[in-house]
């Protein structure tokens, strides 16, 4: 019988550097990776805010590597390495040794970090045999140190968990001080002070005699114990102390080479070249274990001429050094730093990261920050023992949605290398959710009006970071237009309504009784100025200005719902899937440009599919479609209206209140609004948002702020037994509407009425879905569905309106998100939170404020 018909216990696999019994109780397994993101068992998605363990800059699942390895495998999947070798272990060594810096020209391969450190003392001690040096014996390494966990790398330590239970060492260890002071808790860069603290290595020359020490392993910046940066000066002391004894100068560049400081290697970033260099993580781009030290041909030659021609020089090796598979992978990774410029894009995206991560200095439980290039160290306050709080927080974080590897109480972001700014606004973010839990509660009491699924992100955000909550709605959370909406996160959702040529195609559109727009006609007269403002907007220049902006709001939306999922019944209704935009024909495509030379300008990530890639991707599509674009970052929720009530749940459960009511009014006192006054009662408050979708004008126009907001009537027919489910969303641009698989059944949402709040709906408009849907999907059933009409809030320029009152200093404003409420929604919420918290949004809202009309 299979053994994977049973349950796996866990039990096994003894893991590493885990606290093993309590992982099992409550395991964090990751089931999948891509790009940035990975995937747990529970379906959550993850930022992976230390490029795995620093391995993986490149950004996970380059089909580039894993194409590499298998053509590798295919080929040659094993060659003895002594004695005998295969041409990648010196094509890759050729490609590595171009990148070290000057004289280091010779690489040996190990298949570790560990493996690198050991290799490296052999090479120290060989070279000094060589040179009829052996009594230098004495290695220095340094407090705080982590060199691996082999016994070389043990006896380097100075971290003492490493070593502590590991007594049988090598003797004739000494170590330098560690570079930290304390006096600099927040510091960017490297310290003005310090540099003296490489004179314990000259103390050490004249204490032990300088022809006793043999090297000084150093890593450039101390990596695994928080983000050290040396001081000024400190690297370049060393250099010449060892120079002045005859020390070799070893660097362990295993985190910071390959790019992490935004050049090749530590040695390049401080202007300082050690004799030997170990090497490892990223090396592969983490997809193969290896490792790798390089050595200055002095070393290289000083060791393999003091031996016998024909004999070995160099009594060391590894069964795996320089395996055909690891070396495919090395090279394949090596050609994508190169090809993509990804060492000089990390040196662009530190700057912005280093801002964002000193964003969290104000943070009660935050007590240090350090960081240069892409990486940083952050300092919690302890809580009980010491890392007892880091490995909560380090658990915390993880259900959160980011990965973030602790050491103690020090967490150490690196990200990878193909991060976008969206992708570090979103790990701070959630690293700043995550800690306010920590933090003193705020005295502020918030209402906020509206518990649809911006009203809800924006109250589940504010309790989080420590204010009293209070939620508002005249029906209940997710029972307005949240109910029905097509469930999609349209990461890439940026193209405005409004277009160049759209006026030429209204008329069409309006007379088209199967089109995606109607009018009711004695609605017009009111509706013309709104759509002067609208036609208005339609310039090339107002359409990329737009564009951008609403990228702010979109590009992370999988990222903000599985962050604001996160501990609630909602995260297990969020699935990130492709969109598929679906065309009859290429030609319909290459019609439809316009928008997608806007997507590609924010780097949207597409896959083509025609014909048989198509019917293969969604058999359920009729052939008569042969064109698609599948929206790779996309997702999409299974029931809209259970997401916004599951989130109003754990919102409550937190200590959340929800009041059932219409909001008559919003009365001043002593100049400011301070009080709802509901349907029989008042609600006091400190602060108020309004979030109250298409219903928000009326109110904000009560508080001196007047907006041209309309209602866009949508509609929705769900089919409960369609005896067929899309593989995923479906955009059938032929109609402009989509279908989207649900735990409720097929969705058909779109089409665009526009006939104000008051009027009823017109069920004829939906029923245009059902002809739409037998046309995408021959063998759909359309005998059982239920009809449903809601009214996205649109304001003429696509954008919606989130930020601060300009007339009062408590009132925030988060509505307008026409369509993109669903996607928009968790981020206006972290936006709205960071401005009643008094901290300056990671985006520019001014293209959102409410006095821009």
């Amino acid at each position: 019988m299979d053994d994977l018909s049973f349950p796996n216990s866990l039990e096994e696999q003894w893991m590493p550097f885990t606290a093993n019994r309590e992982f099992k109780k409550d395991p964090r397994l990751v089931v999948k990776s891509s790009g940035v993101h990975l995937w747990d068992h529970r379906g959550g998605q993850i930022l992976d805010g230390s490029s795995g363990l620093f391995c993986v800059p490149a950004g996970h699942g380059r089909t580039e590597i894993a194409d590499a390895v298998h053509a590798q495998l295919l080929v040659n999947d094993y060659t003895a390495p002594f004695q005998s070798a295969h041409p990648g272990s010196f094509e890759l060594a050729r490609k590595v040794a171009a990148i070290t810096p000057e004289d280091i020209n010779h690489i040996f391969f190990t298949n570790s970090g560990s493996e690198s450190i050991d290799t490296a003392l052999k090479i120290v001690m060989a070279y000094h045999r060589a040179r009829g040096e052996g009594q230098r014996t004495r290695f220095v390494s340094r407090d705080r140190a982590y060199h691996g966990v082999n016994m070389g790398g043990v006896s380097l330590a100075g971290m003492v968990k490493n070593r502590e239970t590991f007594t049988s060492v090598m003797p004739n260890v000494v170590c330098l001080r560690h570079t930290m002071s304390g006096d600099e808790p927040y510091l960017r860069g490297q310290p003005e002070k310090g540099v003296e603290l490489a004179d314990d290595l000259e103390r050490f020359a004249q204490t032990y005699g300088g022809g006793t020490i043999a090297a000084c392993f150093v890593e450039p910046i101390a990596g695994s114990t928080g983000c050290l940066v040396p001081p000024k000066g400190y690297l370049e002391r060393l250099r010449e102390i060892c120079d002045t004894h005859g020390i070799l100068l070893v660097f362990d560049e295993v985190i910071t080479g390959f790019g992490r400081l935004g050049t090749p290697f530590a040695a390049d970033a401080f202007g300082v070249v050690p004799d030997i260099m170990t090497m490892a993580k990223a090396l592969t781009n983490g997809c193969q274990p290896m490792g790798a030290v390089g050595v200055k041909d002095m070393v290289y030659e000083t060791v393999t001429e003091a031996s016998p021609q024909s004999a070995i020089e160099f009594f060391h090796g590894y069964t795996y050094s320089g395996h055909p598979a690891a070396c495919a992978a090395g090279i394949a990774t090596q050609d994508i730093y190169k090809n993509e410029g990804l060492f000089d894009k990390a040196a662009k995206l530190s700057e912005y990261f280093l801002d964002k991560m000193f964003e969290l200095e104000s943070l009660d439980k935050v007590v240090g920050i350090r960081g240069y290039g892409l990486m940083a160290g952050i300092d919690l306050k302890p809580e009980g023992a010491p890392g007892a709080f880091g490995t909560a927080m380090q658990k915390k974080l993880f259900w959160n949605g980011l990965h973030v590897k602790f050491t103690g109480d020090t967490g150490i972001l690196a990200p990878q290398f193909v991060a976008t700014r969206e992708n570090i606004d979103s790990m701070v973010d959630i690293l700043r959710v995550s800690l306010t839990d920590y933090n003193v509660k705020n005295s502020a009491t918030v209402a906020v009006i509206g518990a649809g699924i911006v009203g809800v992100s924006c109250a589940l955000h504010l309790q989080r970071a420590g204010f009293s909550v209070t939620l508002v709605d005249r029906l209940g959370p997710g029972d307005a237009t949240s109910f029905g909406n097509a469930g999609v996160l349209a990461s890439h959702g940026i193209v405005p309504a409004a277009t160049p040529g759209m006026i030429t195609q209204i008329p069409k559109m309006l007379l088209d009784p199967m089109g995606p727009l109607s009018l009711r006609w004695p609605y017009a007269a009111r509706m013309l100025p709104w759509f002067w403002q609208f036609m208005r907007n339609a310039s090339p220049d107002r359409v990329d200005h737009i564009a951008d902006a609403l990228a702010l709001l979109t590009l992370d939306t999988v990222e903000q719902h599985v962050a604001l999922a996160k501990g609630t019944v909602a995260e297990n209704l969020i699935k990130p899937v492709p969109t598929l935009n679906l065309y009859r024909n290429e030609a319909a495509y290459r019609a439809d440009q316009y928008g997608w030379k806007i997507r590609r300008r924010h780097n949207a990530r597409t896959t083509i599919l025609q014909a048989k890639a198509l019917a293969d991707y969604d058999p359920t599509i009729s052939r008569e479609f042969s064109f698609g674009v599948l929206m790779e970052d996309y997702g999409y929720v299974l029931d809209p209206a259970q997401v916004v009530k599951a989130l109003a749940q754990g919102f409550e459960a937190a200590g959340g209140k929800i009041i059932k009511a219409e909001v008559k009014d919003i009365e001043i006192v002593d100049g400011r609004p301070r009080r709802l006054i509901l349907n029989g009662d008042t609600l006091e408050f400190t602060q108020v948002v309004i979030a109250a979708g298409a219903w928000s004008a009326k109110l904000a126009k009560k508080l001196g702020s007047a907006v041209p907001l309309e209602a866009e009537r949508g509609y929705h027919i769900t089919l409960s037994d369609p005896g067929i489910m899309p593989t995923g969303p479906v955009m059938a641009t032929f109609g402009k509407f989509i279908a989207t698989p649900m735990s409720v059944g097929l969705r058909l949402a779109g089409l665009v009425e526009f006939g104000g709040l008051d009027a009823p709906p017109n069920y004829a408009r939906a029923e245009t879905l059902l002809k739409h849907a037998k046309i995408l999907f021959p063998g759909v059933q359309t005998k059982h569905y239920t009809m449903w009409m809601g009214h996205r809030p649109s304001l003429p320029d696509s954008l919606p309106v989130v930020g601060g009152s300009p007339l009062f200093d408590n009132v925030y404003f988060a509505f307008g998100h026409q369509h993109l409420g669903l996607t928009m929604g968790p981020k206006t919420g972290r936006l709205i939170t960071d401005l009643i918290a008094g901290r300056k949004p990671n985006i520019d809202l001014s293209p959102f404020r409410v006095d821009r009309f």
